[in-house]
């Protein structure tokens, strides 16, 4: 035959279609006859599922050879969405390209999912069908792949499909753990070779072939079958022994996930407890809480480590009540089974006491927290690093700074750490993490700066994120309050870059400070994007707390704009009390207040101050009793009381040096810059109000073209284009309609509006209308 076709003019194609099939030796040897001395129009196409039994090497050597193998034959996207358009043309793109990724590209899956989706049932049902037993992919796969497939083989097998990724070190060390004789007869190289070879829908998952998976629909198929080639107990131990070699390896999540998988309770917990501290004390909170979140409720209530864990990790989404009802179980725990630190148990309740520290300095029982940060420091070891001693320390000399001992509290953090860190980067850190904090809480602003730039120098976010948050946190805050406007954005890149994997309420008020410091120099399309930001970013960490919070800070920019009715909408899905003033310096209940009293409800929010304003002193939170004394200072000056608006000015400049916290005084607005214009006029004497005006009028004067009047203004009068504009408003013009009229944009007029609300001292269109017509009658009489 092949001497005929010689004969014809040109070449030819030869096709031996499921050439799989053939078993006879003599038709292989005929064919390698063939491919020996290849006719030069020849052209030969074999289709099989697995390798051919041919001598094909040195036609690889010659590049004679092209072979398309199962990885060559997977359809990308755009070849799914081709397929998908030529079989129906209503199907939804993300449907298609969800289903391709299910089904690994695979032309037999992928047709009968698009056929499914065509026929409109729903994508979850469509893999569903084709999981399923006895569907037509697991018919086929049974009848075309596996019915050839020897014991030893399909052992191997299901025993490769456990884990969701092997590689044949893991392989061997499964087999060695399993000590089965049948498992034992195939060299594990062996089996690798021939599954590429019979193309079992392995897929490699690196360049070096050393990882790989199955497919998932012939791993479905395959997982079905482990109960016939193995006893529950052995799958058990099975994934007992996957664990252990993935531990070895370094990778404790796989290795977590599959001592979880064998159902040995007590071998997992006993795992997770290995690393928990180690955790903790290298700042892994975000991946110990994902950890923790792997046990069942179950299983985490029969262990007090785990309970303590638990509640431990509930600070980082500000889940107070979880705290406490984590706390109470750990309670419950110690008294059912009668522990104490006799029992060589002072570490668990070391742990115990610690976190009770924190919690109950959060919630302002000072002297108890006090009491139970004692406990915890007589039972927890300094000899080593243990995060739950230096968690309780800092919160301990942080409750002495709220009974007004912060010299004792600042001493506290100085005795633990400070010979220590001499010798350990790790105590030198803890040191100053401790300093920085109570400077926050004591407004030390200089000190702040200073120790904030040694943290921060001495950790790094890719290593001690934790640590390095609040040392950037610290060296912002300090910037901004000092107005060195320009020096507040220095880590942004660095801030958006690790985001995700620092404590979510440090990196939220640090990017408020930026968003703060655009908002000063009046970059509005930036505080814009900035908020659209915010939201997305804690939507994505799925922390209602926190959600609430970005909610709250956009109330804030709103009202500081003078839009308030947009204020008033944002503020219903807004969390005012989301997290106690303690560090920061964004205050939200502040921000509740100020909504209260743009919107006639004076009375509320000057209540709610006082109880602010009270708890400033009472905690020495300076923080929030500088910015509730500057907010009921404008209150005053509201209302015409200068007397009691200069009193609370005066109280602010006994906890303040000026030079230091410039920035809150530029933050009050333009009623305090009314305030501190008035003070001429009633002080003759050169005393530290008049001192504050001069300041301040300094400050405002030279940064006020970039401020956009969020300090001082310098004239009281409005601009030409501000009359054109407001003559308008008066009218009844819409803001579009404005622009129109005025052949500026909308964003132009929106900020136009804003200064023009601040001049006037309203915070609306009704307000700005009514002052207008006030000061024309006054003109007029």
């Amino acid at each position: 035959m092949i001497n005929d076709l010689d004969q014809l003019d040109g070449s030819y194609v030869l096709v031996l279609d499921d050439y799989h099939s053939i078993v006879n030796d003599e038709v292989h040897e005929i064919l390698n006859g063939l491919l020996k001395y290849p006719s030069e129009n020849l052209h030969l196409v074999i289709i099989c599922q697995k390798d051919p039994p041919l001598k094909l090497t040195k036609l690889r050597a010659q590049f004679r050879m092209n072979e398309l193998r199962m990885k060559d034959l997977v359809f990308t996207k755009t070849e799914s969405l081709a397929l998908a358009k030529s079989i129906s043309s209503n199907l939804e793109r993300e449907a298609i390209l969800k289903l391709a990724q299910q089904t690994d590209g695979w032309v037999t899956g992928l047709t009968a999912g698009i056929l499914g989706l065509a026929r409109g049932i729903q994508l979850t049902k469509v893999i569903e069908s084709l999981n399923k037993p006895n569907s037509i992919i697991s018919e086929l796969f049974n009848e075309v792949i596996l019915q050839d497939l020897g014991k030893v083989q399909l052992k191997y097998l299901a025993l490769s499909c456990l884990p969701e990724r092997f590689s044949q070190g893991l392989l061997e060390y499964l087999i060695e753990s399993a000590q089965d004789s049948e498992l034992k007869s195939l060299n594990v190289r062996e089996f690798m070779i021939q599954s590429k070879r019979r193309n079992l829908f392995l897929i490699s998952l690196d360049d070096e072939d050393t990882w790989f998976r199955y497919h998932h629909f012939f791993q479905s198929e395959i997982r079905r079958k482990v109960k016939t080639c193995f006893s529950e107990t052995e799958v058990s131990e099975l994934y007992v022994a996957i664990s252990k070699w993935f531990e070895g390896e370094g990778v404790l999540e796989e290795a977590l996930d599959y001592a979880l998988k064998s159902k040995n309770m007590d071998f997992a917990v006993e795992l997770f407890l290995r690393y928990r501290l180690h955790l903790m004390n290298n700042e892994h909170n975000l991946r110990l809480d994902r950890l923790t979140g792997n046990f069942e409720e179950e299983t985490i209530l029969n262990h007090l480590e785990l309970i303590i864990t638990k509640a431990m990790m509930q600070d980082q989404k500000a889940n107070f009540s979880g705290m406490v009802y984590y706390l109470k179980k750990a309670e419950d725990w110690i008294a059912k089974n009668s522990i104490s630190q006799n029992q060589g148990q002072s570490q668990i309740i070391g742990e115990y006491h610690s976190v009770f520290t924190f919690l109950l300095t959060i919630q302002g029982e000072f002297n108890q927290a006090l009491f139970h940060g004692k406990k915890c420091l007589e039972l927890l070891s300094p000899d080593e690093p243990n995060f739950f001693r230096e968690y309780a320390i800092g919160w301990y000399a942080f409750a002495q700074q709220a009974t007004g001992n912060a010299k004792e509290g600042l001493r506290r953090i100085e005795l633990e750490f400070e010979k220590k860190g001499i010798l350990e980067p790790y105590y030198q850190r803890r040191l100053y993490q401790g300093r920085c904090m109570v400077h926050l809480l004591e407004r030390q602003i200089s000190q702040l700066a200073i120790d904030g730039e040694a943290l921060v120098k001495k950790s790094s976010p890719e290593q001690f994120r934790d640590v390095w948050i609040i040392g950037v946190y610290s060296l912002t805050y300090a910037s901004y309050l000092s107005n060195q406007l320009e020096n507040v954005n220095r880590f942004q890149e660095e801030v958006r870059l690790f985001k995700y994997t620092c404590r979510p309420f440090w990196i939220t008020h640090q990017l408020f400070l930026e968003c703060l410091t655009e908002l000063a120099i009046g970059n509005w399309e930036k505080v814009e994007q900035n908020l659209e930001g915010f939201e997305e970013f804690a939507k994505e960490l799925t922390i209602e707390p926190l959600t609430g919070l970005v909610y709250a800070f956009k109330t804030e920019v709103l009202l500081r704009r003078g839009e308030l009715d947009q204020a008033k909408e944002v503020a219903k899905l807004s969390e005012f009390n989301a997290y106690p003033p303690v560090f920061f310096y964004y205050i939200p209940q502040l921000t509740e207040v100020k909504l209260l009293l743009s919107t006639h409800q004076e009375d509320f929010g000057f209540q709610k101050l006082e109880i602010l304003t009270e708890m400033g002193k009472e905690r020495h939170n300076k923080n929030l009793l500088v910015q509730a004394k500057l907010l009921k200072a404008v209150h005053f000056e509201r209302g015409g009381n200068f007397g009691e608006a200069i009193k609370e000015l005066e109280g602010v400049l006994d906890l303040v040096q000026v030079e230091e916290h410039t920035r809150i005084f530029l933050d009050a607005g333009l009623e305090i810059d009314g305030l501190i214009s008035f003070l001429p006029k009633i002080h003759s004497q050169k005393n530290r109000l008049m001192e504050l005006f001069q300041f301040i009028k300094r400050k405002g004067t030279s940064i006020h073209s970039k401020s956009n009047g969020f300090g001082p203004k310098t004239k009281q009068v409005l601009s030409v284009r501000e009359l054109e504009i407001m003559d308008l408003v008066v009218q009844g013009y819409r803001n579009n309609e404005i622009a129109e009229k005025l052949y500026i944009s909308l964003d132009t007029v929106k900020k136009h509006l804003y200064r023009i609300f601040q001049k006037l001292r309203v915070n609306n269109r009704v307000g700005a209308i009514k002052k207008m017509k006030d000061l024309i009658q006054t003109v007029k009489d």
